[in-house]
């Protein structure tokens, strides 16, 4: 993971595929989880993590398939409450105006 000047890391995610039948929420949300296990395990010392989420092709059919609010809602309070790592900025780019709307739902 690239290392900025104040010291903190940056990571970095995107669909691999836009099409939104292929989308799995809960391979998705390991997935996620996998990748803060590898960032805690490359540099378990760093100050502060920033991660950016490229949201290009990211549609409808992505969203309908975030069903579960509760899961959704329970990993992001995991996130931010007892995860082992300092997450301190999401940013969110590309990203259509119904991301916003679903962000809106998911604040712990």
């Amino acid at each position: 993971m690239p290392l900025l000047p104040d010291g903190s890391r940056v990571g970095f995610s995107r669909l691999r595929d836009f099409n939104s039948n292929l989308f799995n929420t809960l391979d998705t949300i390991r997935l996620v989880f996998a990748m803060y296990d590898i960032c805690i395990d490359e540099d378990p010392l760093a100050p502060e993590w920033k991660f950016v989420m490229d949201m290009t092709g990211f549609s409808m059919g992505h969203l309908t398939k975030l069903t579960n609010l509760t899961l959704m809602k329970k990993c992001l309070t995991y996130v931010q409450t007892a995860l082992p790592m300092c997450l301190t900025e999401v940013y969110m780019i590309n990203a259509p105006s119904l991301a916003n709307q679903l962000m809106m739902f998911l604040k712990p």
